[in-house]
């Protein structure tokens, strides 16, 4: 994929270009060793598979299982009060694959998203706080630097600007709301209620960076019959928390990728849960950030 090419703008519509192309739905590129898995022939190469087709007999879609696991982990994760974690991403916006990193805190109730950059951008902060700040999201460039001239910038979480680099807003980020996404396109699918498409396989002692002992489940469009989103997902299960730690979305092979090309991946690492987040870890004024 190439990468963006960087147009010219005022000092003032860069920085919010700039910040808003780096921050809200965010490509996040995470520091710890790269999964195993990262092409589609390798997981066929280091984890046995199982081909799940018709696993369940006639009077059950092969994607039941997967959902019963999607909703088990999107639960396991529910049941947690807020979480601290690094959060990696990658999203192909166009014909631009963006990516980077971001140390995440999140509370589920009231939601609420603190993202600081530790990648190229470090130094970044996105903050999303729901009605205290109108529904907005609050965003500033790294300290010292001439984006930073403007100062912190308000951005509706939806708006062209924040969406310039990426494929969901802010709004959407953490492990719940991507099992939940995940949950209704499975259950799209389904309605065709063809037993031979999607191909499941199921990988019940799959590892990521070859350590972190996972369940893994693929789903592959191959016979090309029907309309999906993506040709191929893969999502990965901590087997310790049941947490959904990475996950994949992949487009339908082509000459430049004949195993298909990547669309979203998500990641997180470093997770600690219960961490007692209050609201002043979603506050402008907290003086730990820069605001």
């Amino acid at each position: 994929m190439r990468h963006a090419n960087r147009f010219k703008f005022s000092a003032m519509a860069a920085c919010l270009v700039l910040f808003a192309l780096a921050c809200v739905t965010g490509q996040f590129f995470c520091t710890v060793a790269p999964v195993a898995a990262d092409e589609p022939h390798k997981v066929a190469n280091r984890i046995q598979a199982n081909n799940a087709n018709g696993a369940n007999g006639p009077s059950g879609h092969q994607l039941l299982p997967f959902i019963e696991l999607a909703r088990t982990s999107r639960d396991a994760v529910r049941a947690v009060k807020d979480y601290q974690a690094v959060f990696t991403k990658k999203e192909l916006v166009g014909r631009t694959l963006y990516s980077g990193q971001m140390i995440l805190k999140l509370r589920h109730e009231p939601f609420s998203v603190y993202l600081q950059f530790v990648d190229q951008n470090k130094g970044s902060e996105v903050l999303y706080a729901g009605p205290r700040y109108q529904y907005l999201m609050k965003a500033h460039e790294a300290p010292g630097t001439f984006s930073s001239l403007a100062g912190t910038v308000s951005l509706e979480p939806n708006s062209p600007r924040a969406m310039a680099e990426g494929r969901h807003p802010i709004t959407q980020i953490g492990m719940v709301k991507m099992m939940e996404t995940l949950i209704v396109g499975w259950e799209s699918e389904m309605k065709y209620n063809d037993p031979d498409d999607p191909k499941v396989y199921y990988y019940p002692n799959a590892k990521l960076a070859g350590q972190i002992p996972c369940k893994a489940c693929i789903t592959r469009h191959e016979s090309g019959k029907h309309k999906y989103h993506f040709y191929e997902t893969r999502v990965f299960f901590d087997k310790k928390s049941n947490f959904p730690i990475r996950l994949e979305e992949y487009g339908p092979p082509d000459a430049a990728n004949p195993d298909g090309y990547l669309i979203e991946q998500y990641i997180y690492t470093n997770i600690r849960t219960n961490v007692g987040l209050t609201d002043n870890d979603f506050d402008t004024r907290n003086p730990q950030y820069h605001f």
